[in-house]
C-alpha cells in the first residue's frame, strides 16, 4: 500500500517565444515557436509505503531525482475566426540528454464575451 509522497523542487526557466500574425480573409493566422531551458536547482522526493498484512506504512524511501536540466521546444498555430473566436494547436517536446524525452499536444478554443 502507498501513502503520502512529497516532492520539493525549485526550478528556473529561461526562454523565448515568438509569433507572427498574418491577416487572412477569414480572420488572423498566428504561427509561433518557443525554446526554453529549465534548470532544477534543488529537488527531493520521499514516498511512504508498506505491506497490507503488516498493517501500516512501515517504510519511507527517498526517490531518485529526475534530470536537473532539460530543454523544451515547441510550435503553435492560432486561428482567430470572426472577432471573438480563437482556436489554437500546440506541440511541445522536452528532452534531457539522450535518455529522456516527453511530448505534449494541446488544443484550445476560446470565446470572448
Amino acid at each position: 500500500m502507498y501513502g503520502d509522497q512529497t516532492i520539493d523542487t525549485l526550478s528556473g526557466v529561461l526562454g523565448i517565444r515568438a509569433s507572427y500574425s498574418i491577416p487572412m480573409e477569414w480572420g488572423v493566422l498566428t504561427p509561433g515557436v518557443r525554446a526554453e531551458f529549465t534548470y532544477d536547482f534543488e529537488g527531493s522526493s520521499r514516498a511512504a509505503l508498506g505491506y497490507t498484512d503488516l498493517g501500516g506504512l512501515s517504510y519511507s524511501i527517498d526517490l531518485d531525482p529526475t534530470d536537473k536540466d532539460y530543454a523544451t521546444l515547441g510550435l503553435s498555430l492560432d486561428l482567430q475566426f470572426v472577432k471573438d473566436w480563437n482556436f489554437g494547436l500546440d506541440y511541445r517536446t522536452s528532452f534531457a540528454g539522450s535518455s529522456s524525452q516527453d511530448h505534449a499536444f494541446g488544443a484550445k478554443l476560446t470565446m470572448r464575451f
